[in-house]
C-alpha cells in the first residue's frame, strides 16, 4: 500500500508542479501545495494538491487557460515516461469522457483544446523539466518535513 501512496503523492507533486511551470512561463506566479486526502474516501487519490495563483499572466495570452488546464496532466504523463502527444492527446479525451479531470482543471482545458494544444504543453514541459521535476521533490520534501 505505501508504494501506491508514494506513488500518487508524487503525482500529486508532479501534477502541480506542471501547473506551476507553465503560469511562470507565461509570467505568472503561485504557489502548488500537496497533501494528503483524508482517510476512508473510497475511489479517491490518496493525495491532493492544488495550484494557488498569485499574479496571472497578463492579459492577451493566447491559450494560456487550456495550456494552464492541461499541465498537470501533461507532466504527469511525461513522468510516466509518455512523451507522444498524440498519445496524450488520446489520453486526455478519455480522461475529459470519462469525468476524470479535477472540475477547474477540465473547466480551464474547456471544449476548444485541440492535440496541437497537447504538443505546445508538452514541447513546454519538457523543455522545464528539470525544474519541474525539482519543484515536485521540494513539494514532496516540503510535505515530509511537515509531519516531523
Amino acid at each position: 500500500m505505501e508504494g501506491i501512496e508514494e506513488r500518487e503523492k508524487r503525482s500529486a507533486a508532479i501534477h502541480e508542479a506542471g501547473h506551476a511551470a507553465v503560469m511562470r512561463h507565461f509570467g505568472g506566479d503561485g504557489q502548488p501545495r500537496i497533501w494528503p486526502n483524508e482517510p476512508g474516501r473510497e475511489g479517491e487519490c490518496a493525495w491532493l494538491g492544488h495550484f494557488q495563483a498569485f499574479k496571472l499572466p497578463e492579459r492577451g495570452v493566447d491559450e494560456f487557460g487550456i495550456l494552464f488546464g492541461m499541465a498537470g496532466f501533461v507532466a504527469e504523463k511525461i513522468d510516466a515516461g509518455i512523451t507522444n502527444y498524440a498519445d496524450i492527446g488520446s489520453s486526455l479525451e478519455d480522461a475529459i469522457t470519462f469525468d476524470e479531470l479535477s472540475q477547474t482543471d477540465a473547466e480551464a482545458i474547456g471544449e476548444s483544446w485541440d492535440f496541437s494544444h497537447v504538443e505546445q504543453a508538452m514541447k513546454l514541459l519538457l523543455e522545464a523539466w528539470p525544474k519541474v521535476d525539482a519543484e515536485a521533490s521540494h513539494l514532496i520534501a516540503e510535505w515530509t518535513h511537515e509531519v516531523r
